[in-house]
């Protein structure tokens, strides 16, 4: 299965205008090569929108209810996958539960808090600095 859009020759051809003109600024920090990227930048996104809209457009024209709703579903459509994570001995874990506590272990070793907490200081209350770490919280 093909992904991405395939545009054609013409939009393609202006892509790597576009491209070539980007590099040339970014070099050469010029005026004049700014701003001859910026008319071809505007000039590719307005003929990106017109092939896209002449795409949609046709695909309504075709009066098929069944490729309206492959297009339709291929636009809302996401993929959730099974993400993994390696733990610092590098196991591998899938389990949400154990996930959690490898993030839980990684981030309270990055992130501290720092709280105010009263105490109790000869008959006084005081306020002391107390720092705690996230598996803590």
């Amino acid at each position: 299965m093909r992904k991405g859009v395939h545009y054609p020759h013409y939009i393609k051809r202006m892509l790597k205008r576009n491209a070539i003109l980007w590099k040339r600024w970014r070099l050469s920090k010029s005026l004049d090569d700014k701003q001859a990227y910026q008319a071809i930048a505007v000039d590719c996104k307005k003929a990106i929108s017109k092939f896209l809209a002449a795409r949609e457009l046709a695909l309504i024209r075709k009066n098929n209810l069944g490729s309206f709703y492959k297009f339709v579903n291929s636009k809302i459509q996401t993929s959730m996958t099974a993400m993994t994570l390696k733990t610092s001995e590098a196991a591998v874990v899938t389990d949400p539960g154990e996930k959690a506590e490898v993030f839980n272990n990684f981030f309270s070793g990055v992130f501290q808090a720092m709280v105010f907490a009263p105490v109790l200081k000869n008959g006084l209350e005081v306020m002391v600095l107390v720092q705690l770490h996230l598996h803590q919280i």
